[in-house]
């Protein structure tokens, strides 16, 4: 599973997101996207079994319908559909602290009361009756307004959650009256974190003599260019190249580490 990770400087207004420009400030912010590893429909086939009983699977649509049961002089007019996703959680930065853990993604038709239900599991499937558990036996579940367009719900996975010792989240979206989540592309539903992961506040002093000065510019310069080898001491913001930015972080934190 590939993870997208960006990386943010804490600012005084807010947070500014870099393509690898790191900064002398305290605490680096990094957004970690994580898409679903797998999604399915589960519906209820009514035209052979009870309408409200789920029985069948549709993986990975490109958009995911979900209603209640219903029925009209005492016959079935349509089936209970319920949307699943099922998301790899990331392995965490060093030191890192989640600050926020939202689901995102888009509803296209519909929104309304309805329900966000989690379950943790070392599983790397949806099945029928791994789905149907998160919907009735959830390890956490919240009563939501899902809007119509894009959403961003809180899910408080910090650190902390034991969902971390079993690998992955199963995610359950429900609305008794119709609604339909997008399942593609962009406006696919996916976990972003928020992480604040300590920072070193000397990392340009590149010789380790607790000065950054002119001996690590020199070094930084030495090594100018794409990272050919796994240590790139000069690379300050693991871009694997050192170049200008680098060498701004390094002027940034020119003097004493102290």
């Amino acid at each position: 599973m590939k993870f997208l990770l960006n990386k943010c400087v804490s600012m005084a207004a807010g947070l500014m997101c870099l393509s690898g420009l790191s900064s002398n400030a305290q605490a680096e912010i990094q957004v970690i996207q994580v898409p679903a590893h797998n999604s399915a429909l589960l519906w209820s086939n009514y035209t052979i079994w009870d309408c409200c009983d789920v029985n069948s699977i549709s993986m990975n649509p490109t958009s995911m319908n979900v209603h209640t049961c219903s029925t009209m002089g005492g016959y079935c007019s349509g089936g209970r559909d319920i949307a699943v996703w099922l998301f790899e959680l990331p392995t965490l930065p060093e030191g890192g602290v989640i600050l926020e853990s939202n689901l995102v993604g888009r509803v296209t038709s519909g929104g309304g009361s309805g329900s966000l239900k989690m379950a943790w599991t070392n599983s790397q499937t949806i099945s029928v009756s791994s789905g149907m558990n998160t919907f009735n036996n959830p390890s956490a579940s919240q009563t939501l307004n899902w809007p119509y367009g894009n959403f961003s719900i809180p899910m408080n996975l910090d650190e902390n959650n034991e969902a971390w010792s079993y690998g992955y989240v199963m995610v359950t979206g429900y609305r008794s009256t119709s609604m339909t989540f997008s399942n593609s592309g962009a406006n696919a539903a996916k976990i972003v974190f928020l992480v604040d992961v300590p920072t070193n506040e000397c990392e340009a002093d590149l010789n380790g003599d607790g000065y950054v000065n002119v001996s690590d510019m020199l070094q930084l310069i030495e090594a100018w260019g794409p990272c050919t080898t796994k240590t790139c001491d000069a690379d300050i913001d693991g871009d694997n190249y050192v170049r200008v930015s680098d060498l701004l972080v390094l002027i940034d934190n020119w003097g004493s580490c102290e």
